[in-house]
């Protein structure tokens, strides 16, 4: 068969056509997993069950998985179309059901790394950190509060030691790279571990 204009133009459409389809599902995906996430967020933060996923973000689950469903349907038809025109037609015994043939769309790695889990929690940073709490086990990110330790007692002493009695000696107390960092978990309210300056 014979490529004419009108078959190019034709095939020039509906590889546009299937852009804005692709174009389109990746939007409604995105969007899929931005309510996933929001309703993550909310089991999280302890919210009702209602409040975890409201009757207004059903109805939009419902509509986005029949607009998904709806464009797999008119890919496949664009797909169809576009293979005849180029000649490549579907033999008769060949059934290409919408419904039950789904365009399965792979999502890209996140740009960022995955967290790294820390099982020993003496080997905790200063910084809130992902762990498994021994206490309740589950899987967390610990909350830290600082206290003053031993460390900033020292320099306190040190610096009364070189004559800076006029307050001066005071200021370990107020810097929090000097205080001990303690480590809690979120969930249990258990002490895991205190990280000394020293």
């Amino acid at each position: 068969m014979a490529a004419t204009p009108a078959n190019e133009k034709e095939l020039e459409r509906i590889l546009v056509e299937l852009q804005k389809l692709t174009l389109h599902r990746e939007q409604l995906n995105n969007r899929l997993h931005m309510l996933a996430m929001l309703k993550e967020f909310r089991q999280n933060a302890g919210y009702s069950s209602e409040a975890v996923c409201p009757t207004d973000e059903k109805d939009e689950y419902g509509k986005i998985e029949e607009d998904l469903k709806e464009l797999s349907a008119k890919k496949l038809a664009l797909q169809a179309l576009k293979e005849e025109l180029e000649g490549a037609g579907f033999s008769s015994t060949q059934i290409y059901d919408p419904s039950n043939n789904e365009i399965v769309t792979v999502d890209k790695p996140p740009s960022h790394p995955a967290p790294q889990i820390i099982t020993d929690v003496e080997k905790l940073p200063r910084h809130p950190s992902h762990t498994l709490c021994p206490y309740c086990g589950q899987y967390i990110i610990t909350e830290v509060s600082t206290e003053i330790g031993n460390t900033a007692w020292l320099v306190c002493l040190a610096s009364t030691f070189i004559c800076c009695i006029a307050g001066c000696c005071l200021i370990p107390f107020c810097v929090s790279s000097l205080k001990d960092v303690l480590h809690k978990c979120p969930k249990c309210r258990s002490h895991l571990y205190t990280r000394t300056t020293i």
